[in-house]
């Protein structure tokens, strides 16, 4: 069987609330398809709605570092990138796999284009999403013959 690569999304906490509040919205059970409430609502999961503010910010962090700056936040990210923390690993890599795709150099490109990189999330959610509406076509019939294209 596939690997629901969407349920994996809506496991975190703050995307639960999101989704629920977002079916609370549209009147469906809790047993609606996440996929179909995130379509008709035309909305991203959190995560990718947020990755352009998570990008800028690092950025930000490391131009201090890079410039030297002097203040108590910059220490405190050049310490948790020295110590490889969860959060740096996670963006690390989070960043490492939006280049293959962007086809941007990290080590050349000084500052990354986080809306680029959003982009390029967005548009992996919704192939993700069409292939889980197209593998659940005899479930959702009704939806599928009417919602054809994520927004």
């Amino acid at each position: 069987t596939r690997k629901n690569k969407l349920c994996d999304v809506s496991k975190d906490p703050l995307e639960k609330l999101h989704l629920s509040i977002m079916k609370w919205i549209l009147g469906v059970g809790k047993k609606t398809s996440n996929a179909a409430v995130w379509a008709e609502c035309g909305r991203f999961p959190l995560a990718i709605t947020l990755t352009k503010q998570v990008l800028d910010y690092v950025n930000r962090l490391r131009r201090m570092d890079n410039q030297d700056v002097n203040c108590l936040v910059r220490h405190a990210y050049a310490e948790q990138a020295l110590l490889r923390l969860k959060w740096y690993k996670n963006i690390s890599s989070l960043e490492e796999m939006l280049c293959q795709h962007a086809e941007v150099d990290l080590n050349t490109e000084l500052t990354p284009v986080p809306s680029k990189f959003r982009n390029i999330l967005q548009d992996l959610f919704v192939q993700e999403w069409d292939n889980e509406r197209n593998a659940n076509r005899k479930l959702i019939p009704f939806y599928n013959s009417i919602k054809s294209s994520f927004r």
